[in-house]
């Protein structure tokens, strides 16, 4: 599993994140939702190493994560991927260049296996047969697909994903939720999730972690959640 301990973080002067501890337990999905602003991405750009801790501590399968070198973050990015919010697909690449690139990257394979597994994914987000087109040609949904086949082509063990659903119309919305459940089935994946958006909870989650002004004041199953009395909570959940 994952597991956060005392992290905090200042940017700016301002205090982003404040002591959160948290554990990301495995073959699970955990949710962790609050307003805009409140330390949702940091907290992700921490675990996938974009940003170290000013305080705390960062494990991953019991190996502390927030000391490793640059050739050790490496290393650790073909079993932790994350899926960014704004897709973050290379505009000068078409679909099936985007999607091979981890593998090209990673390993050494020849072309004929990772056509093999481009396909694979592909097919899997439901955008097979498009390789050939550019990311500008693309809805932002298919684009979406495309980064979610990316994080997947290496098939990680842990899928951060950042927002997954902003800009979503419901059903394509509802589409994406249903492609992370068939991931975990298929792959045993371990998911984090940040979101703004309390219905995925309800429609997904192992486990959810509220967090408010870069603290986590609530963390359990969904049940427990919605037997909470705090006002902030239960205004915050009947959006």
């Amino acid at each position: 599993m994952i597991e956060i301990v005392g992290l905090k973080k200042i940017l700016d002067d301002t205090v982003v994140l404040n002591g959160i501890d948290l554990k990301i337990e495995k073959n699970k999905t955990t949710v962790v939702i609050g307003e805009s602003g409140c330390g949702k991405t940091v907290l992700l750009k921490h675990i996938i190493g974009f940003f170290k801790p000013d305080e705390g501590e960062i494990f991953c399968d019991g190996e502390r994560i927030d000391t490793l070198s640059w050739k050790g973050w490496n290393a650790l990015r073909r079993k932790m991927t994350m899926v960014f919010q704004n897709s973050a697909l290379f505009d000068w690449l078409s679909v099936y260049d985007n999607v091979a690139l981890p593998l090209r990257e990673q390993l050494n394979l020849p072309e004929k296996e990772i056509a093999e597994q481009v396909e694979e994914k592909l097919g899997m987000v439901g955008m097979a047969g498009q390789n050939k087109k550019m990311p500008a040609e693309l809805s932002f949904g298919m684009q979406k697909r495309v980064s979610l086949a990316r994080a997947m082509i290496l098939n990680p063990e842990y899928i951060l994903y950042d927002e997954p659903t902003t800009g979503l119309d419901p059903i394509i919305a509802n589409s994406i939720i249903e492609l992370f459940s068939a991931f975990k089935k298929t792959y045993h994946t371990t998911s984090l999730i940040v979101s703004h958006d309390i219905s995925i909870v309800f429609k997904i989650a192992d486990k959810v972690a509220l967090m408010k002004n870069g603290s986590i004041i609530f963390q359990g199953s969904v049940d427990d959640l919605g037997k909470e009395e705090n006002s902030y909570i239960k205004k915050f959940i009947s959006r």
